[in-house]
């Protein structure tokens, strides 16, 4: 069998070079869009370094067409939360309790005072506010696709100081490649995709912080 010449082997490797990178940047899904404070400890307890953090996660406003998707959103947010060494999720029930005292509606745009209120209310060391932007499937050619964007916020009980906060969207053809591989066409799954990437800095913070604390003892 004859062998290729070495300068149409360099164009063949060049191709397939080509091709990988067309394909690698085709399936790109996005990344979140953070803020971290630059303090040391944002997710210490004032009293303790060593008690759990713990977060009222409150309903998302919900800007979305679908009136029944905040209560998938703040489910997949709660469980993934809960996942997190150190974070201790103050009980849904006592949240929907405290809010029901206040005649506040805009729970994305809570004035300080409220927050503060809320947080001693429930003993939470900060709230975890924020919004559903976008939740539905459009058509297209390639058939139903759903696209999530969520807005996420973590502020300090009291003061209202934000500490932690996230914007990402997804939409489930992002990570599409070749051949319909990458493509996300559940809702449920990108969902849980998009609240799992949009955690994933303030997990990373909080893990860091428990290094920190190991390598003192």
């Amino acid at each position: 069998m004859a062998s290729l010449r070495p300068e149409a082997r360099i164009a063949a490797r060049a191709g397939l070079l080509a091709l990988l990178g067309a394909l690698w940047t085709t399936g790109c899904v996005p990344a979140p869009r953070t803020f971290m404070a630059r303090d040391q400890r944002p997710f210490a307890r004032v009293d303790s370094i060593t008690s759990p953090f713990r977060i009222a996660i409150l309903p998302l406003a919900n800007y979305s067409t679908d009136a029944n998707a905040v209560q998938r959103i703040s489910l997949a947010l709660l469980n993934e939360c809960a996942r997190i060494p150190g974070i201790e999720i103050v009980d849904p029930g006592a949240v929907d309790g405290a809010l029901s005292k206040e005649p506040w509606m805009l729970l994305d745009r809570l004035p300080p005072d409220l927050a503060d209120r809320i947080g001693a209310e429930v003993k939470a060391d900060g709230l975890l506010q924020g919004a559903l932007l976008q939740y539905g499937v459009r058509e297209g050619s390639d058939g139903r696709t759903p696209q999530v964007s969520i807005a996420l916020r973590l502020t300090r009980c009291p003061g209202s100081r934000i500490v932690w906060s996230a914007v990402h969207g997804r939409d489930g053809a992002d990570g599409e490649w070749l051949f319909g591989f990458g493509r996300v066409n559940a809702m449920e799954r990108l969902v849980a995709e998009v609240v799992r990437e949009a955690v994933k800095p303030f997990a990373t913070a909080m893990e860091d912080q428990r290094q920190r604390k190991v390598e003192r003892k």
